[in-house]
């Protein structure tokens, strides 16, 4: 089974969540004992399940951080979207090139649609970022259309904090900073 929690002798779980927003998409699942933290790792060569829980003890956690997700990509993808879909949908509905017999397709005009509304749709995202001595894990939640599931991912990475914060992990909510 994946993700299992291997406790030692004494330890207690504070917080063990998964998170599947859809069968598409990779699983998140994220633990804390009062001794470590667990962190989804993917092995590189597998042959059924590839995820597992890596176990990181606290005293190589520096800082667990909610940090707001940069625009920057997702603005750059919505202007080529809009673009490429507005040229393909102006091409397709041209009045001189429809004599010829092809057939209208409604893709160019998802794709433009798409592209109006993708910045709408990804602000205010924020990454799950855990500083470790050795290195970093940043978990980004899926850009979603519905509500329910970006309301779920909110308020898993709630719950991870507040674990954290209660076994004595430094937190930072750039949510709150002005």
């Amino acid at each position: 089974m994946p993700f299992e929690v291997s406790l030692e002798p004494g330890e207690t779980l504070v917080l063990n969540e998964l998170y599947i927003p859809s069968r598409k998409s990779e699983p998140f699942a994220f633990a804390v004992s009062n001794r470590a933290i667990f962190l989804p790792r993917k092995k590189t060569f597998a042959v059924k399940d590839p995820w597992y829980l890596q176990r990181v003890p606290l005293s190589q956690v520096r800082l667990v951080t909610l940090r707001r997700v940069r625009a920057g990509a997702t603005w750059a993808v919505s202007v080529i979207m809009i673009f490429a879909g507005g040229l393909t949908t102006y091409l397709m509905l041209n009045p001189s090139n429809r004599g010829h017999g092809e057939r209208i397709s409604g893709y160019p005009i998802a794709v433009l649609v798409v592209g109006l509304v993708l910045p709408f749709i990804a602000r205010g995202r924020y990454a799950l970022v855990v500083s470790l001595v050795s290195g970093s894990f940043k978990w980004r939640p899926r850009v979603t259309v519905g509500g329910t599931a970006k309301a779920q991912a909110v308020a898993l990475q709630e719950r991870v904090l507040d674990a954290c914060h209660r076994v004595g992990v430094q937190v930072r909510d750039e949510r709150h900073v002005a």
